[in-house]
């Protein structure tokens, strides 16, 4: 990383007021619960767990910590994402026995009231980047079904309503190596570490099959 002038840095980390300094700083403080393959790539370019330390005051840390109740469960969501890769879990799901699926629904519905991103959210948002998308949940979950278990139907689905697509739902369908103009073309399928809970079975259809409506918005 190319830190800029060495006043502006601390341990090597740049500390400055422009959009690379609030950038870092931020990663720095949330860093314990960010997803390990993103704290991997922050080590990649020198911010590992010493060095967020270092650059974190205590004052800065309680400015973007959550309550302790919040703290304690988002323990379950970092491990849920940990094991399924995500945070699509459906309302009525649990995992380790707390109710991961209410609890995550519970503070979906408080981020949309908001006008600005809540502490809370970023965390979550630092676990799965869509954790709150801006579409319908259903579009997210049939999404991270067709990850492990590729099915025609959505994905003809999804090619037909692409134009009407969000771009980041256009992203994610990206990711799978998803090509519109190229129908011969399945996605390819990615490895999980464990189906979550609740899925419906390879070859079900009707969970996976969305209107166009409910395909975008």
């Amino acid at each position: 990383m190319r830190a800029g002038r060495g006043a502006d840095t601390v341990h090597g980390v740049p500390v400055g007021k422009d959009a690379l300094g609030v950038w870092v700083k931020r990663q720095c403080t949330l860093y314990d619960s960010l997803h390990p393959d993103q704290q991997r790539l922050l080590a990649a370019i020198g911010i590992t767990h010493e060095t967020a330390r270092a650059r974190v005051g205590p004052r800065d840390s309680r400015r973007l910590t959550t309550t302790p109740r919040f703290d304690a469960d988002v323990a379950h969501a970092r491990s849920y994402t940990a094991r399924y890769g995500h945070l699509a879990a459906r309302s009525s799901e649990e995992h380790e026995g707390f109710p991961i699926g209410r609890w995550l629904a519970e503070h979906r519905q408080r981020a949309r009231k908001r006008s600005g991103t809540s502490p809370q959210a970023q965390v979550l948002a630092g676990l799965d980047p869509w954790w709150n998308p801006p579409w319908p949940m259903r579009w997210q979950y049939a999404y991270h079904h067709a990850r492990t278990h590729p099915d025609t139907q959505w994905i003809t689905a999804q090619r037909q309503a692409w134009p009407l697509l969000r771009p980041g739902q256009r992203q994610l369908l990206a990711a799978l190596g998803f090509n519109p103009d190229d129908p011969a073309k399945p996605p390819h399928q990615t490895v999980a570490a464990a189906p979550a809970p609740g899925w419906p079975a390879v070859g079900s259809a009707r969970p996976l099959l969305l209107t166009l409506v409910d395909t975008c918005y």
